[in-house]
């Protein structure tokens, strides 16, 4: 979360509890937010000053502050940059002379549900917090396997419009570490699956599973 705050106001003669303002143009009904040390309007951004009046009954209000959270996600479809996620991979492995891989449907389900579980209960690693292997992931969703892999980040991208460069960050990080390179550059993979989820914060959680 930011430091951004809303006025939220309690009547207590009336009961009304909403958000108010006093707003040089009253054709926006913009919410009241107070961010470094102003309030201003959420919408047009335009200086406002809070009242503590209640516009049902005129009453003094109770003035609280409430966080409001502020979505930093990127501007693009998951899918996107699982797309392009793949073809940045592909790339690489060409340029090293090594046989492109195949886009597995059934591991990008496997891939998808690690990033929003990591995503959404707090944690990023190969083992869920419950015990659960890559190994037992391939094993819970029946895919048959003879060898098994994966590569996870877990990063705020620069850019937030284009997969392409999103992508391009994940995997320079995993080119730059030696686990995660070793297995992008596997020459005996045949599939990978990719599955991109995005965390409440922003963070762009990515995992590839191999086969």
């Amino acid at each position: 979360m930011s430091g951004i705050v809303t006025a939220v106001h309690e009547c207590a003669d009336c009961n009304t509890v909403t958000s108010l303002s006093r707003h040089a143009d009253a054709g926006c009904d913009g919410p009241v937010l107070y961010v470094d040390g102003k309030w201003i309007c959420g919408r047009c951004g335009d200086p406002i000053a809070a009242t503590a009046r209640c516009r049902e009954c005129g009453s003094d209000t109770i003035v609280k502050r409430r966080d409001v959270p502020v979505d930093v996600s990127p501007d693009v479809a998951p899918t996107a940059v699982e797309q392009a996620v793949h073809a940045e991979v592909n790339e690489i492995r060409d340029r090293e002379s090594l046989p492109a891989l195949g886009l597995d449907r059934h591991l990008a389900g496997i891939a998808r549900e690690h990033s929003r579980r990591m995503a959404t209960n707090g944690f990023f690693s190969h083992e869920s917090p419950d015990g659960e292997t890559v190994a037992d992931r391939y094993d819970d969703w029946d895919y048959s396997w003879r060898r098994c892999g994966e590569n996870i980040a877990a990063r705020h991208p620069t850019s937030l419009r284009d997969a392409r460069a999103i992508a391009r960050e994940v995997v320079d990080g995993w080119l730059h570490s030696d686990g995660h390179r070793e297995n992008l550059l596997d020459s005996d993979w045949k599939v990978e699956g990719i599955g991109v989820y995005y965390a409440n914060d922003g963070s762009v959680y990515t995992t590839q599973n191999f086969a």
